[in-house]
């Protein structure tokens, strides 16, 4: 009597793996009538080699480099194929974008977030940021992501601002003579790195008003100090701006005087 088996076969494995991460390569199949058989694995892509294997038996298999692994179980009547990827497990984060200073993002505090991407895509890793979400300044948050097993850790640096005052200082400085921008750029950098943003929040406010002639001398004598490279006395061209009305009353009065006098 002549038996003629019929052998249906699958192969079971995840098809994105992070670069080192084992993962279970499972060959599935059913052998009518049921006898115990095995099948020939064939493995190309992250390197190449052959293996025989039982039926329904589970490999482990990894690679310690981004790459494509196609497992192939071959029968004498039938084969079946799945493609395993290797890739990188990075970190990709999320924040407002101010600007930049000295090549480091400059963004709002308690604005950043952090993800895992496997060869540029999410994947639902557990994710952990360590820092303070609350300092304005130079920040640095320890970024740690966790996937099948494998972890990467990374650093991100910059500066957080606060939104109001960086978007300010950088309409300032571009209704600053050329003279006078180097130095409040220094300022603008400082404060970006120590979180202590009052002296550019000052000199700002003087470029939101009205262009009157107290306002004038004030801006003058602020970019008087900026161009000789020193922090300008900004309490003292604040004053001039404050005894405006004052100035403008006693002129209005004298003037209101004159014209009774003589006309």
């Amino acid at each position: 009597t002549l038996l003629v088996y019929r052998v249906n076969v699958t192969i079971s494995a995840p098809s994105l793996a992070p670069v080192g991460a084992p993962v279970n390569i499972t060959v599935i199949g059913h052998v009518y009538p049921s006898i115990d058989t095995s099948v020939l694995l064939n493995v190309s892509g992250c390197g190449a080699h052959n293996r025989v294997i039982r039926l329904n038996q589970t490999i482990q298999y990894s690679s310690a480099r981004p790459c494509t692994a196609v497992f192939t179980a071959y029968t004498n009547t039938t084969k079946a194929s799945a493609s395993v990827r290797w890739a990188s497990l990075t970190v990709g984060v999320n924040y407002t974008r101010l600007g930049t200073i000295r090549g480091l993002p400059v963004f709002p505090p308690r604005g950043f977030s952090a993800y895992a991407l496997l060869g540029g895509v999410p994947v639902p890793a557990r994710v952990e940021v360590v820092g303070d979400f609350d300092r304005l300044g130079r920040v640095s948050y320890n970024i740690t992501v966790e996937y099948m097993g494998v972890v990467n850790r990374s650093v991100f640096v910059g500066y957080a601002a606060p939104p109001g005052s960086y978007t300010a200082a950088n309409k300032t400085l571009g209704l600053l003579p050329p003279e006078a921008r180097p130095y409040f750029q220094y300022l603008m950098e400082r404060a970006a790195a120590t979180g202590d943003w009052d002296l550019v929040d000052q000199i700002s406010r003087l470029y939101t008003g009205a262009p009157t002639p107290m306002a004038l001398l004030a801006r003058y004598l602020v970019e008087r100090d900026l161009a000789a490279g020193r922090d300008p006395n900004v309490a003292a061209a604040e004053a001039l701006r404050q005894i405006e009305p004052l100035v403008l009353g006693i002129a209005g009065g004298l003037f209101l005087a004159f014209v009774r006098r003589f006309v």
